[in-house]
């Protein structure tokens, strides 16, 4: 499956983009932190059939949450009153957010710094503050950095757990999240409405990468670096697989520097 994010900032335009992104996704993401004004998220969310993911992300977790905490943390319990299928609440913060009706909570860990080391230690927290599902979020510029978090998503837990990374290179963790089993992978609406910078847009998936024929039995073959004419190569390349029946994709990666 597929979240698509939206970040709209106005009230009067969120419906028109939580409509676009029902039509392309499976799973909506609906980030409060970007509005001007305080949104009516029933009404919102009112407006699509597809299940609904509300987020308010600080500032110090890569989001744009202008007020203080207690008004974050009072827009979203009012979120969850509302009704949406999940809430992402943050560690340190989800044992103040008590469970309402049939909201499912995703616990989210975020470094925006290093990717973590004590996975373990952070999934037994977050199992503990009531998760129905973990997500982890940090940089992953490098495939060595991608790794401990494909590692959490694909390992068989007591709970369900999604990833997703930073940069560019968030592209390469959500193909290979499809390919081990993610829950779901992530993607903005399009260009402009990104939950951080570089995420990769639905459109970029669909047409460049054709990710939902993506499975456990398909080879990639890497390309390196994320320019246009990688962009441009890998496009050609996956409709020539996608034309002859090859269950082949490129794999974009970051190559570092040569010593």
């Amino acid at each position: 499956m597929i979240c698509i994010t939206v970040t709209p900032t106005s009230r009067t335009l969120a419906k028109a983009d939580l409509l676009n992104a029902a039509r392309q996704g499976d799973i909506v993401e609906l980030c409060l932190d970007h509005f001007r004004k305080e949104p009516d998220v029933k009404d919102l969310i009112s407006a699509i059939d597809k299940p609904v993911i509300i987020s308010c992300r600080r500032q110090e977790d890569g989001g744009q949450w202008q007020g203080t905490e207690e008004e974050r943390l009072m827009l979203l319990r009012q979120a969850i009153v509302a009704g949406p299928a999940y809430v992402e609440l943050d560690l340190d913060i989800a044992p103040n957010v008590p469970r309402f009706g049939n909201t499912q909570r995703v616990i989210s860990f975020t470094r925006l710094d290093e990717p973590e080391t004590d996975i373990d230690q952070v999934f037994y927290e977050a199992s503990n503050a009531k998760a129905d599902l973990v997500k982890f979020t940090w940089p992953t510029p490098t495939l060595d950095d991608a790794w401990p978090l494909l590692a959490a998503v694909s390992q068989k837990r007591i709970l369900p757990v999604v990833g997703m990374g930073l940069g560019r290179a968030d592209l390469t963790f959500s193909l290979l999240g499809r390919k081990y089993g993610s829950p779901w992978i992530y993607a903005a609406l399009e260009q402009g409405m990104e939950a951080y910078s570089g995420q990769a847009t639905c459109f970029e998936l669909d047409e460049v990468y054709h990710w939902r024929e993506i499975n456990q039995h398909t080879t990639f073959v890497a390309v390196a670096g994320f320019g246009p004419s990688q962009r441009a190569t890998t496009q050609v390349l996956n409709a020539a697989f996608k034309q002859n029946d090859l269950n082949v994709r490129c794999l974009p990666i970051e190559v570092g520097g040569v010593q």
